[in-house]
């Protein structure tokens, strides 16, 4: 069965809600980014071959409303890349959580379960299905929080790529395709893994052992070859940089760079809610928003009063304590001697989170340096210390402080 006819089936499954069926719901987490969609739905796609049982359905989800996907061009450009049509993907819109709340209900039927990929806690809208169905699974590369600790399949550990932990989990499923299929699930396979380690670059803090042990995996079945004989262990590759990769899969990784970069013409709400996650944490509502651009040509393009006014605007709608906004961008795109960084942006709307953003701004081991005065914007109303712009050059800290 392809990934196409395995997206028929679970749509089918969804519309018709057959009494005698077990479903199993294999979500990402907030964001919807090629990470958490192609993680999801190659480990519901996978885990259906390996049950083999029509009687158990596994339902990819992608936790963003279906329009919301044209926000991402890069997923597109990837599954088009691979042979899938996106039109199929399954999105929160689509989703009648009642339903399973009703056959979770009833003594009869087969209780829904549900597996975390890309995360590992419910979150809303779906956190009180914790109710009606069971946590059957957790493969997630993020900060542990704790929760489904008997999980029969639970594997939390900070990597690259969550995509990677599929990947190597689920080895002998990819195996066992056809070749046409393999090389559909390597070439979505290959890009979030390329994506979340930036090219497995290595110095900057992204990338694991597992995520070149995955990318070995797949990547000899979507290109030619990924990797050079020599890259096995994180000393090789020149400087710790991604030049021992193969020309096919930089192209690969760059074509998708260049397409996920475009955001340029994206409204101020856009580009905080296209990769948006958010939690509760002691009782504060903290939202993030990752782009793949950098703050001053954000502010150059919006003035930095406008983009003020946007984000507040947006944490009135989110209803936020605090948005923290996370930029990367690889200059070198633009100029020979460019680099890649990672910048932040602070909106706090609960002065008791202050200090939260104090403490972070005071860590030596954060690395952040204010912006606004390097950009002759030190005189600009930063609302008591509650708005902030920062270069950070420690790249991987703050993205597992935040769970990115």
């Amino acid at each position: 069965m392809s990934i196409n006819e395995f997206l028929d089936t679970a749509r089918a499954a969804l519309d018709k809600k057959p009494s005698d069926a077990r479903l199993v719901l294999v979500t990402g987490n907030d964001s919807a980014d090629l990470d958490s969609i192609i993680s999801a739905l190659l480990m519901a796609y996978l885990s259906q071959k390996k049950n083999g049982s029509s009687n158990t359905i596994y339902i990819p989800l992608i936790k963003v409303p279906f329009c919301d996907l044209a926000l991402r061009p890069e997923v597109t450009y990837v599954f088009e890349q691979a042979g899938i049509d996106t039109t199929k993907l399954i999105c929160i819109d689509q989703l009648d959580t009642s339903y399973l709340e009703s056959i979770g209900n009833d003594t009869l039927m087969a209780r829904p379960d549900i597996i975390l990929v890309d995360h590992n806690r419910l979150t809303p809208p779906l956190s009180h299905l914790e109710q009606h169905c069971q946590i059957v699974g957790v493969v997630d590369h993020h900060v542990d929080e704790g929760f489904y600790l008997d999980a029969p399949l639970r594997w939390i550990e900070v990597v690259g790529s969550c995509t990677s932990q599929v990947v190597l989990l689920l080895h002998d499923e990819i195996n066992s395709l056809s070749d046409v299929n393999k090389k559909a699930v390597a070439t979505l396979a290959a890009a979030p893994i390329l994506v979340d380690t930036i090219g497995l670059c290595w110095n900057l803090g992204k990338t694991t052992q597992k995520d070149v042990d995955a990318l070995k995996i797949v990547g000899p079945l979507a290109f030619t070859s990924s990797l050079t004989a020599a890259s096995t262990t994180k000393s090789d590759g020149p400087d710790g940089t991604n030049s021992y990769l193969t020309p096919q899969a930089i192209t690969y990784y760059n074509d998708i760079e260049h397409i996920k970069s475009q955001v340029d013409h994206l409204s101020t709400r856009d580009l905080l809610r296209k990769d948006y996650k958010q939690w509760t944490i002691n009782g504060y509502t903290v939202g993030t928003s990752s782009m793949s651009w950098y703050l001053k040509a954000w502010v150059d393009r919006d003035g930095y009063d406008q983009i003020v006014k946007d984000a507040w605007a947006f944490i009135g709608e989110q209803q936020l304590d605090m948005l923290v906004v996370l930029t990367s961008y690889d200059h070198s795109k633009q100029q020979s001697d460019g680099v890649y960084e990672r910048e932040l942006a602070f909106f706090v709307a609960n002065d008791k989170l202050l200090q939260v953003k104090n403490a972070l701004n005071d860590q030596q081991d954060v690395g952040m340096t204010s912006l606004l005065p390097l950009w002759g914007k030190e005189n600009v109303d930063d609302q008591g210390g509650r708005i902030g712009f920062y270069n950070q050059k420690i790249s991987s800290y703050l993205g597992n402080k935040f769970g990115l």
